[in-house]
């Protein structure tokens, strides 16, 4: 009964938050640049086009968007929006699924602890994020792997997290805590995700982080030439 108890509160926290995001508009300096993007291009082309982008590895956030966009049939608001709260519902139900409720006790520290995740600035400033707010969906999708990591060891799992740990590397730098939650998880003692999935989601780690050495030995090459121009 309290885990029940537990997961409506959890639904109507997360409903009352998406009562407030469908009332709060978008900003046009965030959003309508980027929009603007998506018109003249396909999911697959903006994916191959801002895979070559340099500075930032971001072609996840730009497909995902883009297929939004097309999806929403003109209702652009309604389908970022919509997609907001759907992540706000994952992650307080993640949450809540973590926290094991089967008391009155912790029936009461669950409430207090989502009133805290809810009342933190973080949290606000999440809610004000671009038209996709992919910061908000990383972190939806870190606990959705600590629940991973803390249920029942099963084959499917590993790859479930493996897949979620791309989508999230690939949408935002702040995705490679994924691979922090899946370590620390399983050094607590969690085996929901086997120690081959740990190890196979270290070397796509490794992959992700390492120097692109073409580009630093072209721009060591064209500081020097520049350097014995100068000379």
């Amino acid at each position: 009964m309290w885990r029940r108890l537990a997961y409506l509160a959890g639904a109507v926290l997360s409903s009352s938050i998406a009562y407030c995001v469908f009332h709060l508009p978008f900003e046009v300096s965030d959003n309508l640049g980027n929009l603007l993007q998506l018109t003249d291009t396909s999911a697959a082309g903006i994916f191959a086009a801002t895979l070559r982008l340099q500075g930032f590895l971001r072609p996840m956030m730009w497909t995902t968007t883009k297929i939004l966009f097309d999806l929403s049939g003109g209702h652009y608001f309604l389908a970022y929006r919509s997609f907001h709260v759907l992540m706000v519902f994952v992650l307080m139900l993640a949450f809540v699924r973590l926290m094991r409720v089967d008391s009155a006790l912790t029936f009461g520290v669950a409430l207090l602890s989502m009133s805290a995740v809810m009342g933190a600035p973080t949290f606000h400033e999440l809610m004000n994020e671009t038209e996709l707010n992919v910061k908000l969906s990383i972190v939806a999708m870190c606990l959705c792997v600590f629940n991973l990591s803390a249920s029942e060891p099963r084959w499917w799992k590993d790859a479930a997290m493996l897949g979620l740990f791309a989508y999230a590397s690939l949408s935002n730098e702040l995705g490679l805590l994924i691979w922090v939650c899946v370590v620390a998880a399983y050094l607590v003692g969690f085996r929901g995700v086997s120690r081959r999935g740990v190890l196979m989601a270290t070397v796509m780690l490794a992959v992700m982080t390492a120097p692109d050495t073409r580009n630093s030995r072209s721009s060591y090459a064209s500081s020097r030439l520049a350097h014995r121009r100068q000379r």
